[in-house]
């Protein structure tokens, strides 16, 4: 009697584990038919704020951040599981000039991207001073980020930092943020008190 109860029981067990095993199935399946619905999908795609990025470079990291499946089973593109912050960080990490990005989802169709750029605060010139004709030059913001390469314009739209010893290195910032913010507050005050235009400036590390 003992052997024929354990046997039931073990056969209750087994269909019990192979019930729960197919209602799972089910279930992901489901979940993954459900996850490439129509009205779940993402159908377009909108940048703001850009400007001096093309819009359809950024839709283009969009693009490829939601096709394909998670798992091989579920939509990338649909609304709930679309990678946000992999389009993000990706935004950031090929555009230097932009400054922030932030994804989201507007009337569960449509995937904003609002986008802020660096501001064009000077240049950052890797040539000596004696070799101005042939400097090659790069944007930098207020902080002292440097992005964009320049292109080679006269003139004195912008004040030209340099690094008083050249290297073949370029680092992202021409000097610390806080240094180079107490830096350009001293030539503001410099400027008003003797009333000149401060057009290069030589950082002497």
């Amino acid at each position: 009697k003992t052997s024929k109860i354990a046997k039931k029981r073990r056969k209750k067990l087994i269909v019990r584990l192979i019930s729960y095993s197919l209602l799972v199935v089910v279930f992901i399946f489901g979940l993954s038919f459900l996850s490439r619905a129509q009205f779940l999908n993402i159908k377009e795609i909108k940048v703001i704020g850009n400007n001096a990025i093309k819009t359809e470079e950024i839709i283009k990291i969009a693009e490829e951040k939601i096709s394909g499946k998670v798992a091989g089973l579920f939509s990338r593109s649909n609304v709930l599981l679309y990678p946000r912050y992999e389009i993000e960080r990706q935004i950031l990490k090929q555009f230097k000039r932009i400054l922030d990005a932030e994804v989201s989802i507007e009337k569960f169709s449509i995937l904003n991207i609002e986008i802020a750029e660096r501001q064009i605060f000077g240049l950052w010139c890797e040539a000596l001073l004696n070799q101005i004709s042939n400097e090659k030059c790069f944007y930098l913001d207020k902080t002292g980020f440097l992005f964009d390469e320049a292109p080679n314009f006269s003139g004195n739209s912008y004040v030209r930092y340099y690094t008083a010893t050249s290297s073949d290195a370029v680092s992202d910032y021409f000097v610390e943020t806080d240094e180079f913010d107490r830096l350009n507050n001293f030539l503001t005050q410099l400027s008003k008190t003797f009333n000149v235009q401060v057009l290069k400036v030589v950082n002497n590390p």
